[in-house]
């Protein structure tokens, strides 16, 4: 990681001369996912004030172009640019400051530029909804992050089960499983089960119809949040049941299809399991 983000710094520079001062706006998306590329990396190894640093470069360059040109392109790498500072700002605990970008992606996204680039700008779009709703409910301002929560949903439902991008399943089963999450943490526990059942439902079909293993992390977390979700509501019972088809699933991924790298998961099922049936006992 360390040489390809050393990689990025005379990439960016190269990139932000063609761009600023001769003109070619056409590259100006290649500037900022460089940038941004480089900012992630940084998230990754937690230096935060880095990523931040990077993110407000790229903002104030694509933000002038933006001012000078009112180019589209550049106004939706605009967006993907406050999008993913806004998680770095979360990281820092700066939770205002991502609900905020958060907001301004969305308003860039909601307008032309989201309709010259969709379907990615609508994903892009549910994609701020639920970082806004994260940041929200962390400062306990439940009722509006329910709010957001709902209208990431809405649009991933829509290009999953109404016009049938199934490129998308992925993010509409994490959609899902947050807002499950909320609930459940919320008290809402019937509610949050059958969100759990959906994103579970998703991720079974990606893994096991599609044959896309690379979701299979996914397909157990649902699992094993359902279980949780099952205990923390009183449903001993169920968590076990629910700890039954976690480890079942596990055993087809480790036993028949050889994705050894998730047996560690399996010891981890048994383990839950067995602790509940003592609490059962």
């Amino acid at each position: 990681m360390s040489g390809r983000v050393y990689a990025c710094d005379g990439s960016a520079e190269i990139l932000r001369k063609i761009v600023n001062k001769g003109g070619h706006l056409e590259l100006a998306s290649q500037y900022a996912n460089v940038i941004l590329f480089k900012a992630s990396a940084l998230v990754i190894t937690r230096d935060l004030a880095g990523a931040i640093k990077l993110y407000n470069e790229c903002i104030d360059n694509l933000d002038s172009l933006v001012k000078k040109t009112g180019s589209t392109l550049i106004a939706y790498c605009l967006s993907k640019a406050y999008i993913d500072k806004s998680v770095a700002l979360a990281s820092s605990n700066d939770l205002p400051g991502a609900v905020e970008l958060c907001g301004k992606a969305i308003s860039i996204l909601q307008k032309q530029v989201g309709r010259e680039f969709y379907p990615q700008s609508a994903n892009d779009l549910a994609l701020a909804f639920m970082d806004m709703a994260i940041a929200l409910y962390r400062q306990d301002i439940r009722v509006v992050a329910a709010d957001m929560f709902d209208k990431c949903i809405a649009i991933r439902r829509r290009l999953v089960e109404q016009e049938g991008r199934r490129e998308y399943a992925g993010s509409l089963a994490t959609s899902l499983e947050c807002k499950a999450t909320f609930l459940s943490i919320m008290g809402h526990g019937n509610e949050a089960i059958c969100l759990y059942d959906e994103s579970i439902a998703l991720w079974r079909h990606l893994v096991f119809e599609e044959g896309r293993h690379q979701y299979a992390a996914e397909l157990n977390t649902s699992l094993m949040n359902k279980a949780s979700g099952l205990g923390n509501m009183g449903d001993i019972s169920g968590a076990i049941r629910q700890y039954e088809c976690c480890i079942a699933t596990l055993k087809t991924l480790v036993e028949e299809k050889g994705n050894k790298e998730y047996a560690k998961h399996l010891e981890f099922a048994l383990a839950n399991k067995a602790k509940l049936e003592n609490i059962k006992c």
